[in-house]
This record gives structure tokens, sequence and C-alpha cells, in this order.
């Protein structure tokens, strides 16, 4: 994802990429670069790298998804 604003040259990107661990469980990265990632830092120019998981349809009692 790529956003932002050119009237003050303040730009941003994320790289998102899931991966399968085991089962319906998915591991997830995610690099973030620039600003306007929260509202908070919408002036700084940050860099964040994220690691976690999402939890599929194993869980959410969806019909057919075993």
């Amino acid at each position: 994802m790529l956003r932002g604003n050119p009237g003050q040259a303040h730009y941003g990107g994320q790289l998102d990429y899931s991966f399968p661990l085991f089962g319906k469980v998915r591991g997830y990265v995610q690099y973030y670069r620039g600003y306007g990632e929260s509202l908070i830092d919408y002036d700084n120019d940050v860099q964040r790298f994220g690691l976690g998981f999402s939890i599929n349809t194993f869980l959410a009692g969806i019909p057919g998804t075993r």
C-alpha cells in the first residue's frame, strides 16, 4: 500500500506478507516506512516492522472449513 500528501512531500508505504504456519494458522509480517501511519505520528517519519499470526476460519464457525 502506498499513500501520501504530495503538497507536503510526505509519503508512506506498507508491505504485508502472510504464510502458512500450521493447519489454518497463518504467520504475518508487516513493514511500514514513511509518514502518517497513525494520527499521533502524522508529521514524523517512522519505520516499523511487525510480526504476528492470524487465526483463520477454524474458530469462526463457518461450515465446511475443517
